[in-house]
């Protein structure tokens, strides 16, 4: 009768340190590569979206704080814009405030 050893193999703790290591030292760069991501513009598009819908809500005349943009009692945008940021431009078109971004 023969009969067979199965042996398990597994990693060992050093082998587990490194690839963790790795992992780490790969997230830190990737993570500090994508940190001076320019946001303003989306605050902008956020705000304007704010200052629509409460136009909307209250049924009055709003202007946005800040920027040339004011909405009407209907919620629509009273001129065309186009608003630049550092590396980005936001179009409000006119009528219903429709944004475009590029």
């Amino acid at each position: 009768m023969v009969r067979h050893i199965t042996v398990k193999r597994g990693f060992t703790l050093l082998e587990v340190m490194l690839t963790m290591a790795l992992i780490s030292s790969l997230t830190v760069l990737v993570l500090n590569h994508f940190n001076d991501v320019d946001v303003e513009h989306l605050d902008f598009m956020n705000g304007y979206l704010d200052m629509q819908r409460e136009a909307l809500t209250q049924r009055k005349e709003i202007a946005m704080p800040g920027y040339p943009i004011s909405f009407y009692k209907s919620g629509r945008v009273n001129q065309a814009r186009t608003v630049e940021f550092e590396k980005h431009k936001v179009i409000v078109h006119l009528g219903t405030g429709y944004l475009t971004y590029e």
